[in-house]
């Protein structure tokens, strides 16, 4: 078991709150991994990234049988598996704290029957706007409902534009968002689920798991856990 965690850069910040938060999101999950893949030292594993538009923006698997398809030849290919984005924006699209990890975990099956492995992303900004985004998925509508009232969530530039891809991290521990929740609750809510929900499959068929940070998910930590 290996976890990498990559600096991007040396900002100031590296020791704030969402940092730490992060590193406590690699101990849960490193608790909770229950076996290795493993793999011949001078053999290097192949994975592919999905296709953005394999999802809609509410949800849905937007051509079950072209996915199978691809996901198929791509084992017929000899590639090892695939790199998929867990949107935010996506899973807890109704409401604060209801998660719909539906497509997902039809996507992990599938995978699981044909014969992937799995790098899962947790990506807590927007897509969309960015270079080779084919989508338009937003942080999740009840986020947005309070950066109406409060622009303060978000990074702002020196021009006085707000950007709403990503929470600013001042919110971190500002009780700011429904249920007087912080945005470190919000992330560390999600990660909780996210492990109850796909705990079966990690070792097995998801072998890497990516916690995305930032806008466009680059923030300066990004952690990444191989299982």
């Amino acid at each position: 078991k290996q976890w990498h965690i990559s600096k991007k850069s040396k900002n100031i910040h590296t020791l704030n709150m969402a940092n730490y938060f992060v590193f406590g999101l690699v101990l849960i999950l490193f608790c909770f991994i229950s076996s290795s893949y493993t793999s011949n030292s001078t053999y290097v594993p192949v994975f592919v990234m999905m296709n953005l538009d394999w999802i809609s923006n509410t949800g849905e698997i937007t051509n079950l049988t072209q996915l199978t398809q691809s996901l198929q030849q791509l084992k017929e290919g000899n590639v090892d598996g695939i790199n998929v984005d867990t949107w935010w924006g996506i899973v807890e699209n109704k409401g604060i704290k209801q998660y719909n990890w539906t497509s997902y975990l039809t996507l992990v099956n599938l995978c699981q029957s044909i014969g992937l492995k799995m790098q899962m992303i947790t990506s807590f900004h927007q897509c969309g706007g960015n270079v080779g985004d084919a989508c338009d998925i937003t942080l999740p509508p009840y986020v947005l409902d309070v950066g109406e009232n409060n622009p303060d969530i978000f990074y702002k530039d020196s021009s006085g534009n707000y950007d709403p891809e990503y929470l600013s991290s001042g919110v971190d521990n500002e009780p700011v968002f429904p249920g007087n929740q912080t945005a470190l609750d919000l992330y560390y809510n999600f990660m909780q689920d996210y492990i109850k929900t796909f705990k079966p499959y990690f070792g097995k068929t998801i072998v890497e798991v990516q916690i995305g940070m930032g806008p466009a998910g680059r923030k300066e930590n990004n952690i990444i856990i191989q299982i």
